[in-house]
């Protein structure tokens, strides 16, 4: 059973005594690889909060402490702590976790974030955020503290207990929909939602859950949940399966933020994680953090070895500026090989698209300039280093030939495009158009800015050695460098002989071929993945062709499905005929070398086309 903590759960708090996160309270500076540690002296529950200071060595084995995972919480009514013999306000909610962890006889000494580092200080807060992980990694437990008890949370503490073998611990208490509700909303609360708790659980040795009154062993709990589980699965295998226990409710669960964590808690090692991994499961998991910048440094401590020190904490750093150590930490090759490019990158594509869209999201679309409605040339956003570095990585990527474009419409801005009801694509029937319009308007407005022209890049092939050096991309018209350019947000729909409907820069042209990474069902899905313009060299050689820009597609209806016809494309792709379409747009290729196209992909094109 879970055991409860000492003292009343009724007691009366210390009021207020001003506003503000802590009080001024004189730090000492830190020396190098050295930390702060709360000793939490002890008391009576109800009696005033004491705590004292002191400086340790980081990597020192003397030094025994725990580290307290918690929501900060809003700064609205401040509650009065002593440390040092200084009386300092914190928030509300770490008040309450003292609190709850205080041992009654013997102090405790716990790393507190809140407390132990200078918040004030942006210099200190980037080294210590930097050493997050090894500071929860040689901690001795975790003490996770989830807020005061609600929606039946002691229900759930008292009915976990060991099995009878002796083996592990169950679920003893009532099967029915206020047992589930309770755990829903368990794991459902804010704390499970914070992005730094994915770091603190995922790298804890030990972990204690509080809540309330209430303590017990994060491994226990655990155990009672699954426990409940099966024993539901076991009614509805047997026919008695309760009319309020639906697949949505078990699916809600299981998906819930806590239970997903847990899940890789249990079943992962740290070196495991990738930066990929850690924004798909920060997706999931809707996390959230006050700072924007803590959205990625609070993932960066649970990184595998081969990824650490690629990102490091910087707080002055524009929001900009650290999407862009992601993304070149996204395309870093994670092997021991000095290839310089990622060998693999056509095949993970989707995920490192959507890894990029998810960390432009995380970081509130540091990208787009909402003042102009536009996005920033790049050269201004990155700094120098960043653009070498990007203009360095070389990616490999297979690209599939999807349809040739049989005719394009009217160059339009976004707001000419939304009110036009002709938008000069001639070959669109009338049940088209009412779709395109339609599909239009649920179009943001940065979506009509991100098929900006890439320009006259020269894509190399595969066999090109990879010291081939490459030429910043460059508007064909004026020969500048294009980083340097803002985003306008004009574009022309396209229409493909296939019936496909899209828009692309206003440079697209008849004849030009539409490629995907791999994935024609998203098509037919809805789904956003990246799709390229692409045109063929006067040579129609593979070797020589233009990267024109993104194309932005049109969701296909479902009782549409276009004709498709290829070697390697099956069900309902499979008569979808790409050679057919270059040969009625008089596109004189060889359609075995366009069917897919191997070539070279900078990090700065790709930054481009993800934005």
């Amino acid at each position: 059973m879970s055991r409860d903590l000492p003292g009343s759960p009724g007691h009366q708090r210390d009021g207020p005594s001003g506003s503000g996160d802590i009080a001024e309270f004189a730090y000492s500076p830190l020396k190098e690889q050295q930390i702060r540690l709360i000793e939490l002296l002890p008391g009576a529950r109800g009696s005033p909060i004491n705590c004292k200071i002191v400086h340790s060595g980081l990597d020192s084995a003397s030094e025994q402490y725990e580290c307290l995972s918690y929501v900060w919480g809003p700064p609205l009514i401040p509650q009065s702590i002593s440390m040092n013999g200084t009386t300092i306000d914190v928030r509300q909610n770490l008040r309450a976790a003292l609190e709850a962890i205080r041992d009654e006889v013997k102090p405790r000494t716990i790393w507190i974030d809140a407390l132990c580092i200078n918040q004030k200080d942006i210099h200190e807060r980037n080294k210590q955020v930097a050493n997050m992980g090894k500071i929860f990694r040689h901690a001795t437990k975790v003490l996770v503290w989830l807020g005061e008890a609600a929606d039946d949370s002691d229900l759930l503490f008292d009915h976990i207990s060991a099995e009878e073998d002796g083996w592990g611990y169950e679920w003893v208490g009532p099967l029915d929909s206020r047992s589930a509700e309770a755990m829903l909303a368990f794991y459902c609360r804010s704390y499970w939602k914070r992005v730094w708790v994915i770091q603190e659980i995922l790298i804890a040795t030990s972990l204690d859950l509080f809540c309330g009154t209430k303590c017990m062993p994060m491994d226990m709990y655990r155990y009672g949940f699954t426990s409940f589980l099966w024993k539901m699965k076991g009614l509805a295998k047997s026919g008695n399966n309760p009319p309020w226990f639906t697949k949505a409710l078990e699916n809600n669960l299981q998906n819930s933020p806590g239970c997903n964590i847990l899940r890789q808690q249990y079943g992962g090692k740290t070196e495991d994680f990738s930066l990929l991994r850690l924004l798909e499961m920060c997706a999931d998991c809707k996390s959230e953090c006050q700072l924007v910048h803590d959205r990625i440094y609070g993932l960066i401590g649970v990184l595998k070895a081969s990824q650490q020190g690629l990102v490091v904490p910087d707080y002055s750093k524009p929001l900009c500026q650290v999407y862009v150590d992601v993304l070149i930490l996204l395309l870093t090759p994670d092997t021991a090989s000095d290839s310089h490019f990622v060998s693999t990158w056509g095949y993970i594509g989707k995920d490192l698209i959507a890894s990029s869209r998810t960390t432009q999201h995380l970081l509130e679309h540091p990208l787009w300039n909402e003042k102009v409605g536009a996005f920033h040339p790049v050269a201004s956003i990155c700094s120098a280093s960043q653009l070498n570095n990007m203009r360095k990585l070389r990616l490999d990527v297979w690209i599939e030939g999807v349809a040739a474009i049989s005719e394009v419409g009217d160059a339009l801005t976004p707001e000419a495009l939304l009110a036009s009801d002709s938008p000069g694509l001639n070959q669109a029937d009338a049940i088209q158009m009412d779709r395109f319009r339609a599909a239009v308007k649920d179009l943001d407005i940065s979506d009509f800015h991100c098929t900006y022209e890439i320009g006259t890049r020269y894509m190399k092939k595969l066999t090109d050695p990879p010291t081939t050096p490459f030429s910043p991309i460059q508007d064909g018209n004026t020969g500048k460098d294009i980083i340097l350019h803002q985003s306008t947000g004009e574009n022309r729909p396209f229409i493909t002989n296939n019936g496909l409907l899209g828009l692309a820069s206003t440079t697209v042209q008849k004849g030009d071929l539409l490629y995907g990474f791999n994935s024609l069902e998203d098509l037919f899905l809805g789904t956003r993945n990246l799709y390229l313009i692409i045109r063929p060299g006067t040579d129609h050689s593979v070797y020589s062709f233009t990267l024109i820009g993104r194309g932005i597609m049109l969701p296909v209806p479902e009782e549409k499905y276009c004709n498709f016809t290829t070697k390697r494309r099956k069900g309902k792709y499979a008569k979808f005929n790409f050679k057919d379409d270059l040969l009625a747009e008089g596109v004189d290729v060889d359609y075995d070398m366009f069917e897919q196209i191997n070539c070279y992909m900078d990090a700065t094109t790709l930054f481009l086309l993800t934005r």
